[in-house]
């Protein structure tokens, strides 16, 4: 049986259909590079940050989520499956799943290689919590 965090993850779940899913693909490609397969963030012509989750403190955590919920209360995620929903729920914990707004003008990338990365408007707010750890960030260390 699903826990209860799991059944409020799905009721805020909708599966976009094969047009939506397409066009938020087709967004994401010209904005960061991700054409629906194996993605690297460096291939993108924007810029781009990113931390291994060890360095991502609960707390930084909820100041991104409190940042991003300001000016959004709706997102859009592809899981590891390139599935596409519509969701209410930002969770840090899931692997290899993108976040976005509807336009894709900015992401977060939890990837299944220990690192987040992040693009567009949050970094505003990565860069800020990471004023004084600065040497965390583009860092790949296991």
């Amino acid at each position: 049986m699903a826990s209860v965090d799991n059944l409020s993850l799905l009721h805020n779940n909708r599966k976009l259909n094969t047009d939506e899913s397409k066009e938020l693909f087709g967004k994401l490609y010209e904005n960061w590079g991700f054409d629906g397969n194996y993605w690297e963030p460096s291939k993108s012509k924007n810029e781009i940050i990113f931390l291994m989750d060890k360095f991502i403190t609960k707390n930084d955590e909820q100041m991104i989520i409190e940042c991003i919920l300001k000016h959004y209360n709706t997102f859009f995620t592809v899981d590891e499956n390139y599935i596409c929903y519509e969701t209410k729920t930002l969770d840090f914990e899931r692997d290899e799943t993108f976040y976005t707004n509807k336009n894709c003008t900015w992401f977060i990338f939890i990837s299944n290689d220990s690192y987040i990365a992040f693009g567009g408007k949050v970094l505003k707010t990565i860069k800020e919590l990471f004023f004084n750890r600065r040497e965390q960030i583009n860092k790949y260390e296991l």
